[in-house]
């Protein structure tokens, strides 16, 4: 958004989504509860963008491709992708290594994935504790994986 928009004379649309993230992730709450908070931020923020992101929900339902994805804790088929560094890694590899948590992101430019990783960092040290290990899948090529997201990372 060029010169950024203001919403009042104080805040930016960038600041107040920052300022949403921020009060979402400092909830002293499960992950769902960090995540509708943000939502009902976000609606107010932007509604246009998020009913765009409802109706494309809706569409996907529809086509059934919710039944596709795997429930948690149901087992994967093997894969085999490319790890921030561009090697070839499958899933059998990592799962020799002992239990995981597999993360599906869209990028580090998506607040809800902030959440959901913000959440994961810090369970990450029980994680660790109890042999684990936690990935996240992500559609972007290392260089922009790596990117830093927005201030609230």
């Amino acid at each position: 958004m060029a010169g950024m928009r203001r919403l009042t004379n104080e805040k930016s649309l960038e600041e107040a989504l920052a300022e949403a993230f921020n009060k979402a992730d400092a909830l002293d709450a499960p992950l769902d509860e960090r995540l509708k908070f943000y939502l009902g931020e976000s609606r107010k923020l932007l509604p246009d963008l998020e009913a765009t992101y409802d109706e494309l929900v809706a569409r996907i339902r529809a086509n059934g491709a919710d039944i596709l994805v795997p429930a948690i804790g149901e087992r994967l088929p093997d894969f085999l992708l490319t790890d921030g560094e561009g090697h070839l890694v499958d899933l059998a590899s990592l799962l020799r290594r002992g239990q995981l948590v597999i993360s599906f992101n869209r990028g580090p430019w998506c607040d809800y994935c902030g959440l959901e990783l913000h959440a994961l960092a810090r369970a990450y040290p029980e994680i660790a504790a109890a042999g684990g290990e936690v990935i996240s899948i992500v559609p972007e090529t290392a260089k922009y994986a790596r990117a830093p997201c927005r201030s609230r990372c």
